[in-house]
């Protein structure tokens, strides 16, 4: 092994990582690979730049990038890394149909992508030590418990071990490998890390990048209040119950004229009805819906449904049909008297 005495610039892929939003705080921590791990931190560090680690890194030393919400006080890892003399280097990101800036994340029947890149493995060498050919990517899986947002408590499975000799880029289109009884419910997460392997007077492997992906669930809605074998004279308030609500959607009833079809035309979007949410994790929603009657002018047979969107399309959570309105008889009369 050879000592570093210089400073190293923290890689700019890493700083990129991080949330530009004025909700966010991001912030390095470096820790030396020596007896004490002795710590040091770097505070408010932008969302895109380089900076200079505080100490030298005289063996190796991790760093890891994260950030932390000013509001919920929510800590993310975005990133770690491992620098040193004798390391390759490797970075890994995670992309998913899902922009959200702060975690990578996903629903369960959507794919997300995995693009790795090693630098630095001698493969011309055959005599080199086999720290210096190969490195390893260890992929894990976490099923939060029920109801849960975050590992604790969960069920962790550890994938087979890959072994990567070579230098480059590689992208991986994957869906989750976490397992459930029901994979429409599932939530967890999946976590990427590649490790250099031991070298000389060092035991155990050493991370160079990690990576993870969150996994949300399909959302779930249902309509109550509707009896399908009746006519209303004057239509029902209804009762709307959504679960797993996707954590960057708008959900919102809508009602049509006829029987149910794929794209229809003069749809009436219930505006007292829109669920907005813009959170970290899903959400419920329980609620009354009155005044159909402003929407519904015309008698006949309805088709009412709760629309989901999200990143990943447009989805029909629960659709009811027929609501039945009656037709309304117009009276016209008079009072006359003989005189």
């Amino acid at each position: 092994m050879k000592t570093v005495t210089t400073l190293f610039l923290l890689a700019t892929a890493a700083l990129c990582a991080g949330n530009e939003s004025d909700d966010y705080l991001n912030f390095v921590i470096q820790i030396q690979n020596d007896s004490n791990q002795t710590t040091h931190k770097i505070d408010d560090v932008a969302p895109v730049g380089r900076g200079t680690a505080l100490k030298g890194v005289a063996t190796s030393s991790v760093f890891q990038l994260w950030t932390i919400n000013r509001k919920t006080a929510q800590e993310y890892l975005l990133d770690e890394k491992t620098v040193s003399s004798y390391h390759p280097e490797a970075e890994i990101t995670i992309t998913s149909g899902d922009p959200y800036a702060a975690v990578p994340r996903t629903r369960v029947d959507h794919p997300f992508h995995v693009t790795y890149t090693i630098n630095g493995l001698i493969t011309n060498d055959p005599d080199i030590q086999e720290a210096a050919k190969s490195v390893v990517m260890e992929q894990t899986t976490t099923a939060y418990a029920e109801d849960a947002i975050t590992p604790e408590g969960g069920t962790t499975i550890q994938q087979p071990q890959q072994e990567i000799r070579k230098n480059g880029t590689t992208q991986k289109s994957m869906h989750t490998l976490i397992e459930a009884a029901d994979l429409t419910t599932v939530r967890g997460e999946e976590m990427f890390t590649i490790y250099a392997k031991p070298d000389f007077g060092v035991q155990e492997a050493s991370m160079l990048a990690r990576a993870k992906v969150q996994v949300w669930p399909i959302a779930q809605g249902s309509i109550t209040g509707i009896d399908t074998a009746t006519s209303y004279a004057r239509l029902p308030n209804i009762i709307l119950d959504l679960v797993d609500l996707y954590p960057s959607s708008t959900t919102y009833v809508r009602i049509y004229e006829g029987q149910p079809k794929p794209n229809p035309p003069n749809a009436i979007n219930i505006n007292t009805s829109f669920v907005i949410i813009d959170n970290a994790e899903p959400q419920n929603r329980r609620f009354l819906l009155s005044g159909l009657e402003a929407f519904v002018r015309k008698p006949g047979s309805h088709t009412v449904e709760i629309i989901h969107e999200t990143p990943f399309g447009s989805d029909i959570l629960a659709q009811v049909y027929p609501l039945k309105k009656k037709s309304s008889i117009k009276v016209v009369a008079g009072l006359h008297n003989s005189e």
